[in-house]
């Protein structure tokens, strides 16, 4: 997760909507890999935002969960 949101970020991009549902976890040459999906409100840093009043009842992780 370090890796993918680095090089998100590392682009100006944000991804808005990060939440243990909006990941897949795949397995590719024996490698686990993450891959994000429902990228609605993905976007370019300052613009791409979850509307904070859409749902008050999310359940947000921290980075750290993700390590």
């Amino acid at each position: 997760m370090k890796t993918i949101l680095k090089l998100i970020h590392g682009r100006g991009d944000v991804f808005s909507d990060l939440r243990d549902t909006n990941v897949i976890v795949t397995r590719h040459d024996g490698k686990v890999r993450p891959v994000l999906i429902d990228i609605d409100w993905a976007g370019k840093k300052g613009k791409g935002a979850y509307p904070a009043s859409m749902n008050t009842q999310l359940h947000r992780v921290g980075l750290a969960a993700w390590t």
